[in-house]
């Protein structure tokens, strides 16, 4: 009896399918990802103007409803900004049904308003598109700001108004209203603090300009240094990008990097006149001041030998932006141990109590009828695999008043998907309370929700809060403050056991979790291999290693990064750069591999088996080859396969036919807007038109066990052909 494994049908038309896909990312048009745009208007003197999508473009318009309604965009002023003016410009569309004497739209800063408008600009005739424009005074302004809009919408007079009727509705076009900025740059000083305020300040909206100062011929040490450091910045910046250069001297645009022995510096800066170049290089961290370009800086990291400047690398933390010393001197500092597998910060194991305090959450205190929802966002490694019976223990405590009617209740959710419901009050069976005093009560309510709405990744658990009071709505409608609910930071989530188990491969884990590079987060069992000495090459290394440092808070002490890939064959690989031939093993099992003209697969066709002795054994095997001639000149290709090195490691391939491809594509490319793409083994970027695919041109396969112990897989299925 003949067997075939289940889905070989699908792959001949899976990558037949992809090439039509490479025609349309070819002709495709491109996406208007300019949200964020900066002009020079003068000496010294910038005009930045932010649209209300600039971090999701996709988000088009936002609906407000009911009576009272606000929309706001997070605006992070950066600290080298000296702003002089700030306005905002705003277009929607109103109801026509809203009354036109007390329907009001107020334009605010931070909670202060600037400027009031009505939202029906005229009475007399139908209201289209309507255009607002109003000066923000920079003395509202802080570090993080919340701009926008508050609106108070109503169709009727009197208290008999109904609050939930259709007609209080305005319509926000997001694409077309912006913020503007007028600002100059300060001058860069030189104080070690100028780190996280003019070189990694996560309040950079725009992308901040870095050049790596490399030597003419790096060593391995070298590409250790600077990778290291760039996982710092990715550490820092979070969920800000970095445009990475590298060079072998100063580029007066951009902020510099230099990470070298101290009797190379002068070489360095022989252009240079810096005065008391000695002393300001003395330290093994310095900050100084590019006599060229006074608003950019020099960080100068040293020492007399290699030892010496990775104990200053390891130094590199957010104590660091405290001082206003120009530079320091590092004692020596031991490379703590190697992590344990599954550490990495923030990450949730199974069998652990995690209190809201540890997923960012304060205490707080919700008002109104339908206050603000509650947000907590917490990751799980992909290779937790709960019983669909399993359950997630989750105790809210609560302090209420007493005014609460029986009917408020809180609505919790995980990934959007409802989990359940209990109410705010005194007498459930499952809330333990005490009176804390005559108008409030303490509450501690227990539940549990399915382990069957919990990602293998990122998830979210929100709380949708409604409360009425005893007196009925007509109270509300004279104090809508009076509706208070405190949820505490030490409510917790208990989470049960579960067993190990992953699917391979799955280009998510790594867009969400750098999983599996994430396993050990020093990065001990990760190796970066550059296969060029292109300088845009080893600036795509250097982006690759930030891009970890932003998903693992936690220092690369035992990262690998070289063009020796003899050095990582036991690790996860990251193969950065153009398919050689020198490393044709590395590539055996990639979906998809490049010529000259164009992709070669070799694809199975068929795999046949016949049973002996009571057990199924392959017998033949067809193959067939595909050539497509595709100009491959735009593209970025991501692949992520098994190793043919170590059947438990992956190999992800981030290559491109050229070096300036390579580089524009992960510049590009590797931001939320294209990542969200990022799924299945194989993902395509295109250059020019900036669209992005993801396919999944293999069978997956699934381990049992990553760490230790044997190469457990799941049993494949058969069908009877």
């Amino acid at each position: 009896m003949f067997y075939v494994k289940k889905g070989v049908n699908m792959l001949l038309f899976r990558y037949l399918a992809i090439f039509w896909v490479l025609a349309s990312l070819l002709f495709s048009a491109p996406i208007d990802e300019k949200r964020v745009l900066v002009s020079k208007i003068g000496a010294n003197k910038y005009k930045m103007r932010l649209y209300f999508n600039y971090e999701n473009p996709y988000n088009t318009q936002a609906t407000l409803v009911g009576r009272n309604a606000q929309y706001d965009v997070n605006i992070p002023i950066p600290d080298k900004f000296d702003v002089l003016h700030m306005s905002l410009k705003m277009k929607y569309i109103p109801s026509l049904l809203l009354q036109h004497t007390r329907s009001v739209i107020a334009v605010h800063a931070n909670g202060h308003i600037a400027r009031q408008f009505r939202l029906n600009q005229s009475k007399f005739k139908d209201s289209g598109v309507t255009t607002i424009t109003s000066d923000i005074p920079t003395n509202f302004l802080l570090d993080y700001n919340k701009i926008g809009v508050k609106i108070i919408q109503h169709y009727a007079s009197g208290p008999s108004e109904d609050t939930s009727v259709p007609e209080l509705w305005t319509q926000l076009d997001l694409h077309h209203s912006y913020v503007e900025i007028v600002f100059k740059l300060k001058e860069f000083k030189e104080k070690l603090s100028s780190i996280s305020k003019f070189v990694l300040d996560p309040k950079e909206v725009f992308k901040e300009t870095l050049n790596f100062v490399f030597p003419k011929y790096p060593k391995d040490g070298d590409f250790f240094n600077y990778g290291f450091f760039a996982h710092f910045a990715g550490r820092t910046l979070k969920f800000r990008d970095i445009d990475f250069s590298v060079s072998t001297k100063i580029d007066d645009r951009r902020n510099n990097i230099i990470i070298m022995p101290r009797k190379d510096l002068k070489k360095v800066f022989e252009k240079y006149d810096i005065k008391d170049l000695d002393k300001k290089i003395s330290g093994n961290i310095n900050v100084i001041q590019n006599p060229h370009r006074p608003e950019k800086g020099f960080i100068v990291i040293t020492g007399k030998d290699e030892k010496e400047i990775k104990n200053a690398l390891f130094r590199l933390n957010s104590d660091l932006f405290l001082l206003d010393e120009q530079n320091i001197k590092v004692v020596s500092i031991e490379t703590p141990p190697p992590a344990q597998p599954y550490s990495a910060p923030g990450y949730i194991l199974p069998g652990s109590k995690v209190y809201f305090s540890e997923l960012g959450y304060k205490t707080k205190t919700f008002s109104g009828e339908q206050p603000e929802n509650l947000f907590l966002n917490f990751k799980m490694y992909p290779t937790v695999d709960y019983n669909d019976n399993d359950m997630i223990q989750v105790v809210i405590k609560t302090i209420n008043s007493k005014i609460l009617r029986n009917d408020s209740a809180i609505n919790v959710y995980i990934n959007n998907n409802f989990a359940y419901q209990y109410r705010i009050s005194t007498n459930e069976k499952n809330d333990i309370y005490n009176a804390g005093s005559d108008q409030q009560f303490e509450l501690e309510n227990r539940n549990s929700i399915p382990s069957i709405l919990l990602n293998k990744g990122r998830n979210s658990l929100k709380m949708d809060i409604t409360m009425f009071p005893i007196g009925g709505p007509a109270l509300v409608r004279f104090n809508n403050k009076i509706l208070k609910l405190i949820i505490r930071d030490d409510s917790y989530l208990v989470f049960p056991e579960a067993q190990t188990e992953i699917e391979y491969p799955n280009l998510q884990y790594v867009k969400d979790l750098a999983f599996p590079f994430s396993i050990y987060p020093d990065l001990q069992n990760t190796g970066i291999l550059i296969t060029d000495f292109d300088s845009r090459t080893i600036a795509s290394a250097m982006y690759v290693a930030f891009f970890l440092g932003k998903l693992v808070d936690y220092p690369a002490y035992y990262l690998t990064i070289t063009p020796d890939i003899n050095k990582m064959l036991k690790k996860d690989i990251i193969s950065v750069g153009k398919q050689v031939e020198r490393f044709a093993l590395l590539y055996q099992n990639a979906p998809l591999k490049f010529t000259k003209d164009g992709l070669v697969k070799e694809i199975s066709l068929g795999k046949k088996y016949i049973e002996v002795n009571g057990k199924k054994v392959e017998k033949s095997f067809a193959s067939a080859k595909i050539v497509e001639n595709v100009n491959l000149n735009h593209y970025l290709i991501v692949q992520m396969y098994q190793s043919p090195f170590d059947e438990k490691r992956v190999i992800l391939e981030i290559s491109a036919n050229n070096p300036e491809t390579l580089y524009k594509g992960i510049k590009n490319g590797f931001t939320p807007v294209h990542m969200g793409t990022f799924q299945g083994d194989t993902w395509l970027y295109n250059v020019d038109t900036n669209k992005s695919r993801s396919f999944r041109l293999q069978d997956s396969y699934t381990l049992h066990q990553l760490i230790e112990g044997d190469n457990m897989y799941g049993e494949d299925d058969f069908i009877e052909e």
